[in-house]
């Protein structure tokens, strides 16, 4: 994984963003889905500063889940929709979900059905990653 210091704001926010699409991909926060998260974050190389305001804005998006959880699903897709045309950055966010949604059990339906539309605000084919091994 990059470091933070080579990842534009839009890449890290992205980032934060689909982690906390697939801890709440049933519909409430998977707590056992943050150990994979913590994980993300630490490849990313977070200095201590940026991690705490990484936690904050994830945080922060628990929350707008708990309240309304389709409006924050709608805004989250809204907001990724504007890097769909970067292919590098919308397949390594793809990624980042699956192996978050996948790190504790095979994907269930609801972590699939917003794989299928969060692969379609990216400009990406869900089939290709559900169909191909994601491990290499």
């Amino acid at each position: 994984m990059t470091a933070l210091t080579d990842l534009t704001v839009i890449e890290w926010l992205g980032i934060i963003k689909v982690m906390s699409l697939a801890i709440h991909a049933s519909g409430n926060c998977n707590e056992r889905l943050k150990i994979a998260t913590n994980g993300v974050l630490n490849d990313l190389g977070l200095p201590k500063d940026s991690l705490y305001v990484s936690r904050k804005l994830m945080q922060r998006l628990r929350f707008e889940f708990e309240m309304d959880f389709h409006a924050a699903v709608d805004r989250v897709f809204c907001e990724l929709e504007e890097v769909a045309d970067n292919a590098s950055l919308s397949h390594r966010l793809m990624l980042i979900y699956l192996n978050i949604v996948e790190s504790e059990s095979p994907i269930t339906s609801e972590e699939e059905t917003l794989a299928a539309e969060l692969a379609d605000a990216l400009g990406l084919d869900i089939d290709y990653y559900l169909q191909n091994d994601r491990t290499g």
